[in-house]
């Protein structure tokens, strides 16, 4: 969540017994929570989707880094999966792609 005073992450720490919402800035992750407020019931662990793990906390330049990587495979996601009717053996790309249509 982007701020006047810069970006925030937002997590939920998992006690024995007990969830806490987290709020850090990614000015000083180390520093800890911002801010921090318990909910009313522990969630469970697998309670989200999401490369989770006990006592892992990545650093500002794993995160910048995972960001890079993201951007990338989804850029390439959409070249992968662009239609090409140019491999097909049976020589009906220009059926498929007539002459000034868009993907052949």
């Amino acid at each position: 969540a982007a701020t006047a005073a810069g970006d925030h992450v937002v997590a939920l720490l998992h006690g024995d017994a007990s969830t806490d919402v987290a709020v850090f800035s990614t000015d000083d992750l180390a520093a800890g929570p911002v801010a921090r407020a318990p909910l009313p019931e522990a969630l469970p662990e697998a309670a989200f989707d999401g490369p989770f793990a006990a006592n892992l906390a990545p650093s500002l330049d794993e995160l910048k880094s995972a960001e890079t990587l993201a951007r990338l495979y989804a850029r390439k996601a959409a070249e992968w999966n662009e239609v090409d009717g140019g491999f097909s053996g049976l020589g009906i790309k220009q059926f498929l792609f007539p002459k000034g249509v868009s993907g052949g």
